[in-house]
């Protein structure tokens, strides 16, 4: 289900930051809807997970948004850094220990502009 819709964000224009095994980031609002408004063929795997999920939870939403975000910083799959989200910040082998939100926006933004 994930792989067709990356493959619809594509179609809708969309852009794709990351994907890992159970979601993905992209900069499409209210996605479920606009993939639902694509043509049926073109969404059967996400429309059958809609159908699976109501029979199991009397909920049919596919997509969780787990967090919004005016921006992302973004490196490698494994380092994220959301500009006005408290949630997103992901960085594999980075202790963040006591930096703050504006000192590792700062560190990352300085990191990745230097040679």
């Amino acid at each position: 289900m994930i792989g067709e819709c990356l493959h619809n964000i594509r179609k809708l224009g969309g852009q794709i930051v990351s994907v890992t095994t159970d979601g993905f980031i992209t900069d499409i609002e209210n996605l479920e809807a606009k993939l639902l408004d694509l043509p049926e063929e073109d969404t059967l795997l996400l429309r059958k997970y809609k159908e699976l999920r109501f029979d199991l939870s009397d909920c049919n939403d596919a997509l969780e948004l787990k967090s919004c975000s005016k921006g992302v910083i973004s490196w490698t799959t494994s380092g994220h850094l959301g500009l006005g989200s408290d949630k997103i910040v992901a960085s594999t082998g980075f202790q963040r220990g006591d930096y703050s939100r504006e000192e590792l926006i700062e560190l990352f933004s300085a990191t990745l502009k230097s040679p």
